[in-house]
């Protein structure tokens, strides 16, 4: 009999509103490094520090987060421009103080006095948020806020009942 509990999700991160304006100043660049190319000896140099600054930051424009739990562990991974994958945090069920829906009451509360946050969630104004409270050797108390659907609070319900606090 196969005890695992294994549930995953995957929500895009809102773009921010200033995206436009990183375009436009992308374009901007390009054009001037082929200007610089064009009339000066060193413009070359120019040209390929500024195509790698663009080519490189392009990436960090669109961001997903996947939530994957597995029994009695949830890892968080950012995925940039849907090519490459980091994993941004893993959190053991037996550290987690609790797991509960996100206020902005309880916001304010949980991240005063050294408290490390994180925040791995779509930024959506209507989206429903949870806060998972738990100790972390490397950082102390830490709260992450992330956005599950209903198949990962049921997982991490059926691992640890007393921690998750359902709405």
């Amino acid at each position: 009999m196969n005890d695992d509990i294994y549930a995953e999700w995957l929500i895009k991160r809102k773009a921010p509103a200033y995206l436009p304006l990183i375009y436009i100043a992308g374009v901007i660049l390009g054009l001037i490094a082929i200007w610089l190319m064009i009339s000066f000896k060193w413009g070359f140099v120019a040209f390929i520090i500024i195509a790698f600054a663009l080519y490189v930051g392009r990436r960090f424009l669109s961001v997903e987060y996947e939530y994957t739990f597995v029994t009695n562990e949830l890892d968080i991974d950012r995925i940039f421009s849907k090519t490459s994958r980091r994993n941004a945090m893993n959190i053991q069920m037996s550290s987690v103080e609790s797991v509960e829906p996100a206020t902005e009451q309880k916001r304010q509360q949980l991240t005063q006095g050294g408290v490390s946050y994180k925040n791995f969630t779509s930024r959506e104004a209507d989206a429903q948020t949870y806060f998972i409270i738990f100790s972390n050797e490397d950082e102390g108390r830490t709260v992450v806020e992330f956005e599950p659907n209903e198949k990962v609070l049921n997982a991490m319900w059926r691992c640890s009942p007393s921690k998750v606090k359902r709405q």
